[in-house]
């Protein structure tokens, strides 16, 4: 047998787009969670004046136009990756926060039953602004800021894959606004049959057809 090391993104994988569908500041996002549960209180935050459920707010792009406001401490939003997010070297997701006060929260996944946490600390001002009304008042202007979360941090072991992600605030005050997967190629190493150098060409060359196919498809 012969190993081969073949690079072909999330999008060819496990189906995550390999590039930034949304770039908040710094901050390039690939994938949005599919769905959202929680409970978070009643004052929710929007861009527009128009009420959102848990699931409006924290699922879907962009992550940052609502959430929810002045969230209690206990209080928790949980959301579904579909397809999950793969632990990849370096950061792999991004928890966005409006700064009316310094949030803090408490991740984990459930990828070990929500068992392993982490509170990330190392948060940015993503330069990027936002006006929300807030349970129908406002608008009032925040900044929006964020922190990379490396899965490895919760316990995940590289190239495991997590499908949700509960995030709790720790302080009276939290104002979140969602979480996105940051999309990076990855790395996999393959087992195929030895190949004469003919057939190496040829399989590389149906590898790559399949994977720029992909690649229009999500463009279009």
């Amino acid at each position: 047998m012969r190993r081969v090391l073949v690079v072909l993104g999330f999008v060819l994988l496990v189906g995550q787009p390999l590039f930034a569908q949304e770039t908040i500041g710094p901050f390039d996002i690939a994938q949005a969670p599919e769905s959202a549960t929680g409970s978070v209180g009643a004052t929710w935050g929007n861009v527009v004046n128009t009420p959102v459920t848990v699931n409006e707010a924290f699922s879907g792009f962009s992550i940052i136009d609502d959430g929810f406001i002045n969230i209690s401490a206990g209080d928790f939003y949980e959301v579904t990756f579909n397809p999950p997010v793969v632990n990849v070297t370096g950061p792999d997701i991004v928890v966005f926060d409006a700064r009316y006060d310094a949030g803090d929260y408490t991740l984990r996944t459930s990828y070990d039953g929500f068992s392993a946490s982490f509170v990330p600390s190392s948060w940015v001002d993503s330069g990027v602004d936002r006006s929300y009304y807030y349970g129908g008042a406002g608008p009032a202007n925040a900044d929006v800021w964020g922190v990379e979360v490396d899965l490895s941090d919760l316990g995940v072991p590289d190239s495991a894959t997590v499908s949700n992600i509960r995030v709790t605030v720790n302080n009276s005050g939290g104002d979140p606004l969602g979480v996105g997967a940051i999309g990076e190629p990855l790395i996999v190493a393959v087992d195929v049959p030895t190949l004469s150098s003919a057939g190496m060409i040829v399989l590389t060359v149906m590898m790559t057809t399949i994977a720029v196919l992909l690649i229009r498809r999500r463009i279009a």
